[in-house]
């Protein structure tokens, strides 16, 4: 195309679309002269010059991508040409329009004719005014375009894999409590300000905190939203304070970072194009254990994971008792439900979960019984197994029962199977009878339910007892979690949940309640079985 244009029919208004992207800058190791912004200004207005067009407006859109068409200067360059107010668009080539062919097309062949506004791409020899075999080619060499954004992409995705792979951080911004080290920017340091708050989290949670009873008190207390605070940091100051959330505390209880682990990977764009994240399969995570201070020790966010898991059931609530979470019918295997501390009495109550909300059908039974009674016996029991677990002549008693018990234990495992397997069978000949129309919705539904709760119920006995039945490998674990709890006046929720994995609450015909402490130790299960393994009524 020649460089001067001498005779034209109309006025042209003409618009300077300059992009340059982060993928530009980084391409063959540096930002090329033939690639910068004042090399492409230069460009331009000499063509205009040359050709003496009126320049309107200049539109540059710096560090975006052109794989994406919501650019902010891009976008209000069309409010212009929807406004009258330019009929030309010149760029330095195709690239710097955008580098998705299917929307490049769009708009050089749909949109700008649409509003007989002219398109000249310079070093394309691209001119849409003009009848030039060049504009023929324009298709071609947009896709051309889409595939070098496309192979810049793999490059710079491998190039931040292998980064995370050798313990670097590559996020755009630091986790919550951390901050890129002004030495190193793939590295994290600990937040002064925000490394507190994560302590004072942890701190709450396992002392016995509830997530909503924690959120209220960082709200109340003024701490800024993690959002508001990376805000703050880059200068924001006079934005108002957003409010905690249960499940803004809840995820940053389970964010393993704080341990000094490095977890990348985790998500990744849909595809080049996209800036919409997906999550990845935990198997292509990339962990890097030690790769920054941590703020939380592993055995206390071990701790709070397990009270996480003990009380992911339960209704957000603000109030929390020592055994919630791990209370359960044995009738009908629903979690029992607690009230809050009665007023008048300062009494707590506790009733089968499944009765509270379909007692009308006549499912299970009230299982009512005073919760504080419940508390006093259970921690009673706990210490005085416990007590008996640090003795040397009970240990050495204990392992030698359960050595006899092995071979019986094994026994039971292969009962236990062949009673899985017949009620499987079972829900498959209920699946049949229902497609045969032998039974009804409701009947299929009640039974279906009674026969996946037994199946479960087998495999949680199954469980335990392959943990009984083999090796303990984590001994010097279990031990040092007794004696914390032995050492402390009050113990703690957490500590209460490293010890038991469920109490059963049973009912009989005169409706006295007892209780079964399951363990997750199985020498303290051990000790309790000896004694019958069920605690007196409790009552009301």
């Amino acid at each position: 195309m020649n460089r001067t244009i001498s005779s034209y029919e109309r006025t042209w208004k003409a618009a300077s679309y300059i992009r340059l992207s982060k993928e530009d800058e980084k391409a063959k190791g540096g930002i090329r002269e033939s690639e910068s912004i004042l090399n492409q200004r230069n460009l331009l207005l000499g063509y205009i010059n040359d050709n003496n067009f009126t320049l309107v407006k200049e539109y540059v859109d710096d560090g975006v991508s052109g794989t994406t068409f919501d650019r902010p200067q891009f976008n209000a360059m069309i409010e212009d040409i929807e406004r009258g107010l330019i009929n030309m668009v010149i760029t330095k080539d195709m690239s710097r329009l955008g580098r998705d062919y299917i929307q490049a097309g769009h708009y050089m062949e749909q949109y700008f004719p649409s509003k007989n506004v002219r398109y000249i791409s310079l070093l394309d020899n691209i001119d849409t005014y003009l009848d030039s075999s060049n504009n023929d080619i324009a298709p071609f060499k947009a896709i051309l375009n889409d595939m070098y954004s496309k192979d810049i992409s793999k490059k710079i995705r491998s190039v931040l894999k292998s980064k995370k792979e050798q313990g670097k951080f590559v996020g755009r911004a630091a986790p919550y409590g951390y901050q890129k080290s002004p030495e190193d920017k793939h590295k994290l340091v600990v937040d002064p300000i925000a490394g507190l708050v994560v302590e004072r989290v942890f701190s709450l949670f396992l002392s016995g905190k509830g997530v909503c009873q924690i959120a209220d008190m960082l709200s109340q207390d003024g701490v800024p939203i993690p959002s508001v605070h990376n805000k703050i940091k880059v200068g924001n100051a006079g934005m108002s304070y957003g409010l905690w959330s249960h499940t803004g505390v809840r995820r940053l209880l389970q964010n393993e970072v704080y341990t000094g682990t490095l977890i990348q990977n985790k998500y990744k764009k849909l595809n080049y194009k996209s800036k919409k994240l997906v999550q990845t399969d935990p198997s292509v995570w990339i962990m890097t254990p030690e790769a920054h201070e941590r703020i939380i020790s592993h055995d206390d966010f071990q701790k709070a994971q397990r009270l996480l898991e003990v009380t992911s059931h339960l209704k957000p609530s603000k109030h929390r008792y020592l055994l919630s979470g791990l209370l359960k019918c044995h009738d009908c295997g629903s979690y029992i439900s607690l009230t809050p501390k009665d007023k008048k009495y300062g009494q707590i109550y506790g009733r089968c979960g499944r009765y509270i909300e379909y007692h009308k059908f006549g499912l299970c039974t009230t299982h009512s019984f005073n919760y504080t009674k419940l508390e006093d016996a259970v921690v009673k029991k706990v210490r005085e197994l416990c007590a008996r677990y640090v003795d040397p002549e009970s240990v050495n008693l204990i392992y030698a029962d359960a050595k006899r018990n092995k071979s019986s234990a094994e026994a039971k495992i292969k009962l236990l199977e062949k009673e899985l397997s017949k009620a499987e069978k079972r829900i498959d000949l209920l699946y049949d009878d229902r497609v045969n129309g032998v039974i009804s919705v409701e009947n299929f539904k009640r039974l279906s339910q009674k026969a996946n709760e037994d199946c479960q119920r087998i495999k949680n006995q199954l469980d335990e007892l392959n943990e009984a039945a083999g090796d303990n490998p984590s001994k010097g674990k279990q031990e040092r979690i007794i004696r914390e709890f032995l050492s402390l006046e009050e113990p703690t929720q957490a500590i209460m949940a490293q010890l038991i994995n469920r109490i059963e609450i049973y009912e009989n015909q005169n409706n006295s309640q007892f209780i079964e402490i399951c363990f997750v130790f199985p020498e303290l299960q051990v000790m309790l079985n000896q004694e019958n393994g069920l605690l007196g009524n409790i009552g009301q």
